[in-house]
């Protein structure tokens, strides 16, 4: 079998932050294309049961410095909370970003 040419078709049950997380990991394969499908039973992908409340003082347990969904990009997930219109209300100006422990809803939207 030549792997050059072979499509490759992958289904991930399960759209919490694993499968979320490992349908971006694949997505970044350029050499090898894979079409990929991710089944949800609540339809809520990315939320999972860690993301899933909608309080804002649910916070994570972990700095936003910490919490990026790309191992070779730190500072995505507090690159994205500066950019994203909604995060900026959640946001303390008076701290970095980065140092700032958010509601557990932001991450759910940034896995979105």
């Amino acid at each position: 079998m030549n792997i050059q040419s072979t499509h490759f078709k992958l289904g991930i049950v399960g759209a919490g932050f694993s499968g979320t997380a490992l349908l971006a990991a694949l997505h970044k394969l350029d050499a090898h294309p894979v079409e990929v499908i991710l089944f949800e039973k609540t339809g809520a992908f990315g939320a999972g049961h860690a993301y899933q409340t909608p309080f804002s003082f649910h916070l994570l347990n972990a700095r936003a410095r910490d919490m990026s969904a790309f191992e070779d990009v730190p500072s995505h997930f507090s690159d994205w909370l500066t950019q994203d219109e909604e995060a900026s209300h959640y946001i303390d100006s008076s701290m970095p970003v980065g140092e700032q422990f958010v509601p557990r809803f932001l991450y759910r939207r940034y896995l979105q």
